[in-house]
């Protein structure tokens, strides 16, 4: 009888700890599944901050209960919204680089109307240019003759070269004079360039000769007037006539290589009267080479070519 009971009473103890060995074997489960439960929803929720950074706890939690399709409709417009975004970036990028083509292609055409005003510019120099050639040339003017030995060319070539490169010029006066010898009393006439109105004022220190009359004056610019004397008297000197020769170093003044014979004082007076009736037209061609020179470039001597003096036309 006893063996029945203490039989049944540790068979029911034994029921016991299996039941409550597998209740909390359920409950291990249980809370293992809950922890990683947890952990997803953990991983999911870090993924969702992710996604939507700017979400706040309470449209996370309107998040988490919308639907499936909610959640895919709002995928959809966060989608299409960030497609809508890229294409308005994209237009805005298309619509700036056709503004800069467009400010591009303006430059480039404001850049070629430029260059064709300053070619046009400097066509009209160079025109102006060749016509002030032509008339000086025309003129007898330039270029200037062949220096010729013991004549005092050279210097008067040096001096026109050298003031025809100054930036500024000024007035001075052509004069033709009749002057007396005090040496030997002889009469010549004679060319020259001053800076005095009053051309007696030109001989009053000179002890050699003697000032019998101012037969022409004409204020000119002093390139044109250095122009034409070198011209005039090249032209009316004799070809024999040789300055350095004619006045020994005794008889010598200042500005003897500019005297002429008194036999051409009437044709030499009929040129001075011309190149007065012209000295506009004149002194205009002589600026308009500088402007040429000046506007073209400042590097290139325009007067190169309107003389002949080098050593090799020395004579």
């Amino acid at each position: 009888m006893f063996k029945y009971f203490f039989a049944v009473v540790f068979l029911y103890l034994l029921i016991g700890f299996i039941a409550n060995a597998q209740e909390k074997s359920k409950r291990k489960k249980e809370r293992k599944y809950i922890k990683k439960q947890e952990i997803k929803r953990a991983a999911s929720e870090k993924k969702r901050l992710q996604k939507y950074p700017i979400m706040n706890t309470n449209q996370r939690v309107i998040e988490d209960s919308l639907s499936d399709d909610e959640k895919n409709s709002r995928e959809r417009k966060r989608i299409e919204k960030k497609r809508a975004e890229s294409l308005r970036i994209e237009r805005e990028k298309i619509q700036a680089g056709r503004k800069k083509a467009e400010a591009e292609r303006k430059k480039q055409k404001d850049k070629r109307q430029k260059e064709l005003a300053k070619r046009e510019k400097q066509k009209q120099f160079i025109e102006k240019y060749n016509e002030a050639i032509k008339l000086l040339k025309t003129k007898g003017i330039l270029p200037l003759g062949a220096v010729i030995e013991k004549t005092g060319d050279e210097k008067r070539c040096k001096d026109f070269v050298a003031e025809c490169k100054q930036t500024h010029t000024q007035d001075k006066y052509l004069y033709l004079v009749k002057i007396k010898s005090n040496i030997d009393d002889k009469k010549f006439i004679k060319l020259g360039i001053t800076s005095h109105k009053d051309i007696k004022m030109r001989f009053e220190d000179d002890d050699v000769i003697e000032i019998i009359e101012v037969i022409r004056s004409i204020k000119l610019d002093t390139r044109v007037a250095m122009a034409i004397e070198f011209h005039l008297i090249q032209k009316h000197r004799p070809k024999d006539y040789f300055a350095e020769e004619e006045f020994d170093v005794l008889s010598r003044f200042t500005g003897y290589t500019e005297v002429i014979p008194m036999r051409y004082t009437k044709a030499i007076t009929k040129d001075i009267d011309l190149y007065k009736s012209q000295s506009k037209p004149i002194t205009d061609a002589f600026n308009a080479i500088f402007r040429a020179k000046y506007e073209l470039n400042k590097n290139i001597s325009f007067w190169s070519d309107l003389w002949l003096y080098n050593q090799s036309n020395v004579r």
